[in-house]
């Protein structure tokens, strides 16, 4: 049975120690996380399937995203469908008419049991070109990083540096500035942002959505904060993968889905 999510408090009143709105509990996974996580594995593993061809619009896939987080009782709260480079001139761009005809790039964020968690994935029709699995590894390895040093007591001015090192590497250095590329979340769709100059700290139960883009490349997934390690709440099912190396540690994280290979894995980074 589905713990139902807390009321929230009634003007005067305060959140219980550790269960702030963007800090849920301070031990183990917070309440009802894996309805949550159920919300963003969904939309992650049908975003794939939709659109058997070219030229659906962005509004049928997002319809169809939703009809399908809906069916498993997940309230759609943010989606976002972006066709053929639709981000690099909107980063907040939702979805329109326009139609899906080389690759487009799916957000969704949902909410259960009042938890929300988001995930992003990329689909390709036909082979990615250079440039995009280029421009989608940098965004990848952004978020990686970013996930990786989002540690319990950690100031986020220090895990931001490691991100702004890569950003200017691959001669990126304003791409932050377009869009959020972190926020913790819970109860709330957003909290704490994830900024240069936050002198916020990340703490144990936190719930941290990456989502860093770049041009017209994004990722995201939804981690949550141990004491002594971060655990990721949108794992993919069927996805390629792709491998970072981060301080020794090898992270994998979501490739572009080709959806006319038969071999996913043929065009995979290492």
């Amino acid at each position: 049975m589905t713990r139902p999510a807390p009321a929230a408090p009634r003007h005067g009143e305060h959140w219980p120690l550790g269960r702030s709105r963007t800090c849920v509990t301070l031990r183990g996974r917070p309440p009802g996380s894996g309805s949550a996580v159920a919300a963003t594995r969904h939309a992650s593993t049908h975003a794939g399937l939709l659109g058997r061809g070219r030229e659906n619009v962005e509004a049928e896939i997002a319809g169809e995203i939703s009809h399908r987080l809906i069916k498993h009782e997940i309230t759609p709260v943010r989606l976002q469908v972006q066709a053929d480079g639709q981000g690099a001139r909107y980063r907040h761009w939702a979805y329109g008419m326009d139609k899906v005809e080389r690759h487009c790039v799916i957000s969704a964020v949902g909410r259960m049991a009042g938890l929300h968690a988001g995930c992003t994935r990329t689909v390709c029709f036909g082979t990615p070109p250079k440039d995009m699995i280029d421009t989608h590894q940098v965004a990848t390895l952004l978020q990686a990083t970013g996930m990786y040093f989002s540690q319990a007591g950690w100031e986020v001015t220090e895990t931001w540096k490691r991100l702004q090192r890569i950003y200017e590497k691959f001669g990126v250095p304003d791409e932050w500035r377009l869009a959020e590329q972190a926020e913790t979340m819970g109860y709330d769709l957003s909290g704490m942002a994830v900024t240069p100059n936050s002198s916020a700290k990340f703490s144990e139960g936190q719930v941290v959505h990456w989502h860093p883009s770049v041009r017209f490349a994004a990722t995201g997934d939804t981690i949550l904060i141990h004491k002594d390690r971060t655990e990721l709440i949108t794992p993919c099912e069927v996805w390629p993968m792709v491998k970072i190396q981060i301080k020794g540690v090898t992270i994998e994280r979501p490739a572009i889905l080709n959806r006319e290979s038969s071999a996913a894995t043929d065009w995979c980074l290492d």
